[in-house]
Order: C-alpha cells, then structure tokens, then sequence
C-alpha cells in the first residue's frame, strides 16, 4: 500500500485522491486522457459563446458584459447584461425545404429570458442570428418596444426642454 502523498503517479492518475487507499502495486491507476489538440468542429456551447462575444462586441464595452457560463449558473441569468436589458443570444442555421433560412423561436426562449430579467428588474429582449450572415434581429414583446419608444420619446422632450 501507497500513502496518499507518496504515490510517484498522482500527477498521472485520474483516480488521485480518490481510490489511493484501495490501490495496491497500481491496480487503481488510470492515466488522464490525452488531448489531440483542437478538435475541427466546435462545440455548441463554444459556438454559442462565440456569438454572445460577437454581440458584446457591437456595443461599447464597458456597456454590454457577457455573463460567464451563462447558462450553467442559476445566479448568472441571460447572455449579455446590460444596465436595463437583459439578452438571450441564439445563432442557427437552419434551411427549409426551398433553401430559405428560417429560424424557429421557441416560446421558451422568451419565457426563460422575460423570468431571468424579472429578477433582476431588466427589460428581455432574445437575440438571433443567421450563420454566416452579419446581420442581428431582436425579438420582444410589443409592449416592451412601446415602452422603450415612449421613453425614448420624453426624453427628447426632456432634452428639447433644456435647450
């Protein structure tokens, strides 16, 4: 038997600090995985980081962050905070039967993004994307744009009035 800080492998062994006190002339080891590099296709969660990044970037910086693990984390709610919007980015790349790009918005998709900016009293609003294609759509609820339109109007009152 090997004391756990004694073993000459635990630099080498995924089972380290887990199976030590049961191994016995190295019965319990087994070597890390070796990464071959980059793999040609990216994940979804990187393509879709990917995306998220390209949005940030459209906006001033110090405007738009990019929430870390979006989605894995309760408490780090949507894609791209901003100081009164909250966005839940999506890029597809989906064709019909004619060829067309089409893209389908699940209802869940704003449910998810209309609860996440309740809590933290923001505006939703779902971002979308065509791959390959430099263009960017929101979508949101009606109500919301008039609600943004109307504030953008009486502040052009406002500033009118100062002049």
């Amino acid at each position: 038997m090997i004391f756990i800080g004694d073993c000459h492998l635990k630099n080498e062994c995924r089972n380290y600090d887990k199976r030590c006190l049961q191994c016995f002339d190295e019965n319990q080891f087994k070597p890390y995985k070796k990464k071959t590099g980059l793999s040609s296709t990216p994940s979804k969660k990187k393509k879709g980081m990917g995306f998220e990044e390209e949005v940030r970037k459209k906006y001033n910086k110090t405007m738009a962050k990019r929430m870390p693990q979006s989605g894995g984390l309760d408490f780090l709610e949507g894609d791209i905070s901003f100081e009164e919007l909250l966005l839940e980015c999506k890029k597809r790349n989906q064709v019909d039967s004619s060829g067309r790009k089409t893209i389908s918005i699940k209802k869940e998709w704003l449910d998810k993004i209309e609860v996440e900016a309740a809590k933290n009293d923001k505006l939703p609003a779902l971002v979308f994307s065509y791959k390959n294609e430099d263009d960017i759509y929101y979508a949101m609820k009606y109500e919301i744009l008039l609600d943004l339109l109307l504030k953008i109007d009486s502040l052009k009152k406002a500033l009118k009035n100062q002049l």
